[in-house]
This record gives structure tokens, C-alpha cells and sequence, in this order.
């Protein structure tokens, strides 16, 4: 039977959880086990987590987590000691909770990566493949150690993406809150003197007047709508057909195309280094990175090439014919086949891509942040001359 369960301990530090236990004695002396104190259980019948567990860990928290346990494990503290440990010095209430339902399956026997894979909403199916390739093979300090390295790298490439694109969304932030500022409050007092004065309000700020008037009386129901229309556009975009759909748009969008396809090949690459260097054939390598790609129309292209490999073409000829990848990763991808080395000849390609997707993503924000100049630039235009030639009006009425 499964109890959700609240629990604390001596210094009152808090965790929650769900764990199978007989009944609230054994969930209790269970918990008492790992030193904590059974403050509130119910019995579940569904294995349902709640939704702070649904969020998956960051590269950078399954980086972290990835070196502490090969750390301690490397030194030869066992599996059960070291994620206790870990749990014990995490600052996260939920990390706390799962590490104390894994530790709980884990200590009933249960394979780790199956123990984790109860989790598939928190760890990426990458990870949990991963940990169980070193737990079969007997070397999961070293197969945590390539995580680390993977994930610290993709960490990486991630923050810098954000950072590039920090500038043109603190431009767009601004756009936006000036054109706001003027509609709610530098125009209404246009309006009032252009009254007061007796002269015609110009029709765009009239317009413009009628929409804020309007939204002032129905925000309510405005926001409500937009709500709804939010949530109807989140569940169409689910729609396998839809999503596939915009997946391929985003693959012909000039710019922006070549910047997805090297951020992809090189998150195919890393991935596929790091488990056929753990001695993992390629046919059972290809399907577990196919899922990272986060594109379906990618994947539905991966999972043909992969198909292509079954029949017996070359794994360089199968991605040559899904037509999406650089002549040069290819070449290299032959190179590597054809020496037996392909393994090797991925993590050293990785590099070289990981500075194709920066050189791309410049380019694209490069691209971006003229457009957004412009943009602003036109819209102090229209501002200026929403406000200008109203003055000249007053001055020729008034004069």
C-alpha cells in the first residue's frame, strides 16, 4: 500500500513524500530508520505525485547531483549511505522527499534506475538509461562522472543562450511598457485639453482612447477571454499533428534553422558520445537520444534513420538521408564509423559543434536586435507624432 505521508525531523526540517509501506507502523518505523518523525500519513491507492514533483530537475541540479554521488561513491561510500548523505545536506524540500522515496526502494532491493524511473517527471529518460548502464556494467561512479560532464555542458550552452537573449526581451519588456504608459496616461490628458480648449481630438488618439476606456470597464472579462484562448492555443498545440506541424516550420525559418539544427546536432552528438564510449551498441545508443532532440518532427526524422540502421544502411548514410544534417558533421560521422572510433570521433566533434551553435545563436541575435531598434524606433515615431501634431493643432486653433 502507498501513504503520502508529511514527516520531520529533530532540527524540524519538513519532507513529504509518498512511500509503500504495510501500514502507518511500518511507514512509521520506516521513516524512524532515516531519523524522521511521522507527523501526517493517508493511504493512496494511485502512485499520483503532486505537482511540485512533476517539474524536471535543471542541468545544473542534475549536474550537482550527478558529482556529489560519484564523488562519494568513488570513494567508497555505498549506494544507500550516499544518497542519504545527499539528502541529508540538500537545501531542497523536494530533493529531500525523493531521495527519501528512492532510498526507501532502493533499500527493499529494488534496481536503482528502476527506482528512479518511478520518477520519469523528474529525471530525463536520458539520465535514468544512463544510471542503468552503470549499474549493470558495475562502473556507476564513472557513468555519473560523464553525466556531470554532460550536464555541466549543457548547463552551459543553455545560460548562454539566455544570456544573448536577454537584451532583445528587455527591449520588447520596454516597447511595452512605454506604449502602455502613454496609452493610460499621457493621452487621457491630451484628450482633456484638446476638450477644454474646444478643438477636435485627433481620431488615433480617439482610438486609441475608446480601446482603454473599454478595457478599464471589462478587464475582467478581456482576461478571462485571453485565458481561455491561452489554454485553447496550450491544447491544440498538443495535438501530435499540430505540434509536428510547427516542429518542421521552425526547421525552414532561415536564421533561426541553422541555429536549431547545430544546437540539436550537438546535443545528439554529446548524448551518443557519452554511451557508446560506455560501451553501448549503436542500435541501443540511438533510440535512448532520439527523445532529447525536444522536436517531433526531428525525431519522427531520427527514428526513419534509425529504421534505416535496422535494415543495415551505414548510421553516416542514415543520417545523410534524413536530410537535416551539415556535410561536415557527416563526413566526420563516416570518419568515425569507418575507424571503429565512432565513440571518440563524436566527443571530439562535440566541441567544434558546441561552437557552431554560439557562432549561429550571435547570428541570430544579431539579427534580432536591429529588428527590435527598428521597432522601437517606430514606435517612437508614432508617439512623437500622436503627440506632436496634436500640439501643432492646438497651437493653430489657439492661434
Amino acid at each position: 500500500m502507498n501513504w503520502r505521508y508529511r514527516a520531520k525531523t529533530i532540527d524540524n526540517t519538513k519532507i513529504t513524500g509518498i512511500i509503500e509501506a504495510n501500514d502507518e507502523n511500518n511507514l512509521r518505523a520506516i521513516l524512524s530508520e532515516q531519523k524522521f518523525f511521522l507527523v501526517k500519513a493517508k493511504a493512496v491507492k494511485n502512485l499520483k505525485l503532486s505537482s511540485k514533483f512533476r517539474k524536471r530537475l535543471s542541468f545544473r541540479q542534475l549536474a550537482n547531483f550527478s558529482r556529489q554521488w560519484s564523488a562519494m561513491l568513488a570513494s567508497g561510500v555505498d549506494i544507500r549511505t550516499s544518497l542519504q548523505t545527499i539528502r541529508d545536506h540538500s537545501e531542497s524540500r523536494v530533493m529531500k522527499s525523493l531521495l527519501t522515496m528512492i532510498y526507501v526502494d532502493i533499500s527493499k532491493g529494488t534496481d536503482i534506475s528502476i527506482a528512479l524511473g518511478k520518477f520519469n517527471s523528474f529525471f530525463t529518460p536520458f539520465f535514468v538509461h544512463m544510471i542503468q548502464i552503470g549499474e549493470f556494467s558495475g562502473n556507476l561512479p564513472h557513468v555519473l562522472q560523464q553525466l556531470t560532464v554532460y550536464y555541466e555542458n549543457e548547463d552551459c550552452l543553455e545560460r548562454k543562450l539566455k544570456q544573448a537573449f536577454q537584451y532583445p526581451k528587455i527591449l520588447l519588456l520596454f516597447s511595452g511598457v512605454v506604449v502602455l504608459i502613454i496609452s493610460f496616461f499621457i493621452l487621457p490628458l491630451f484628450t482633456k485639453l484638446f476638450n477644454k480648449l474646444q478643438v477636435p481630438v485627433p481620431v488615433v488618439i480617439r482610438i486609441i482612447n475608446n480601446f482603454t476606456s473599454f478595457f478599464k470597464r471589462a478587464w475582467s472579462f478581456i482576461l478571462f477571454f485571453v485565458l481561455i484562448f491561452i489554454l485553447g492555443i496550450r491544447f491544440i498545440l498538443k495535438k501530435p499533428n499540430i505540434k509536428k506541424a510547427i516542429d518542421q516550420f521552425k526547421t525552414k525559418i532561415p536564421i533561426y534553422q541553422r541555429f536549431l539544427i547545430s544546437s540539436l546536432t550537438s546535443k545528439l552528438s554529446r548524448a551518443l558520445s557519452i554511451l557508446l564510449q560506455a560501451s553501448v551498441n549503436l542500435t541501443d545508443s540511438f533510440p535512448i537520444v532520439i527523445p532529447l532532440m525536444a522536436n517531433s518532427y526531428i525525431e519522427s526524422k531520427l527514428h526513419s534513420a534509425f529504421n534505416e540502421i535496422l535494415k543495415g544502411t551505414s548510421f553516416s548514410q542514415a543520417l545523410k538521408d534524413a536530410n537535416l544534417f551539415r556535410s561536415d558533421f557527416l563526413e566526420m560521422v563516416k570518419v568515425g564509423e569507418q575507424s571503429g572510433e565512432l565513440g571518440s570521433m563524436l566527443s571530439t566533434t562535440t566541441a567544434y559543434l558546441d561552437e557552431q551553435v554560439l557562432d549561429n545563436m550571435h547570428k541570430l541575435v544579431a539579427l534580432i536586435e536591429p529588428s527590435l531598434i527598428v521597432l522601437i524606433a517606430g514606435l517612437i515615431i508614432i508617439i512623437m507624432s500622436v503627440v506632436f501634431f496634436p500640439l501643432m493643432n492646438i497651437m493653430k486653433y489657439r492661434f
